[in-house]
């Protein structure tokens, strides 16, 4: 908590106290099922992408200028499940929820909206893919994972003036993995 607070506390100084768009994106995860997860493990994930961006979003929220955005990055695990990863797809739900919670508390001064990716070609994507049975990229309508870039796309949009009336949504960019 040490580390969010002095980042919070170097922005502030940075940015003489003022931000425009603050994106909250954490992403810890263990491909464990149910039945494998420690506590440990459970509360290490969700303390990372649950937890996290709560402490991070309330330590930001004053520096937020009227007319700001908050962008947070939960999952397509959030909306289904995952039997190998229990834990992030649970945390992920929570900052799905926590983001329409914080779209009502901080409407109509500043908006904040989700991003839910897919399979994104990224070190935790690898990591999915290689530890799964079945072949996740297959229930793809592309058939490929996500460039890192196409997901980035999404947030600016979010991020941006474009987006003036979305609050509390989250954006699916997932591939057409749930229209398979």
């Amino acid at each position: 908590m040490r580390r969010w607070r002095a980042w919070v506390a170097e922005t502030s100084d940075r940015t003489g106290g003022v931000l425009d768009v603050v994106v909250l994106n954490a992403g810890a995860n263990v491909l464990l099922s149910l039945d494998a997860l420690e506590p440990e493990e459970w509360d290490d994930v969700v303390r990372t992408n649950l937890s996290g961006t709560f402490y991070l979003l309330r330590a930001v929220r004053p520096l937020l200028r009227v007319g700001g955005a908050v962008v947070t990055v939960a999952s397509v695990a959030a909306q289904t499940g995952a039997p190998h990863h229990p834990a992030y797809a649970a945390a992920k739900a929570g900052i799905i929820n926590l983001t329409k919670s914080a779209a009502r508390a901080m409407a109509p001064d500043i908006r904040v909206n989700c991003v839910s990716p897919g399979l994104t070609r990224t070190a935790m994507g690898e990591m999915t893919v290689a530890g799964t049975a079945d072949d996740p990229v297959a229930k793809l309508l592309t058939k490929r994972m996500a460039e890192p870039e196409e997901i980035a796309r999404a947030i600016v949009f979010l991020a941006s003036p474009a987006a003036s009336f979305v609050y509390g949504a989250t954006w699916d960019v997932n591939g057409g993995r749930d229209l398979r």
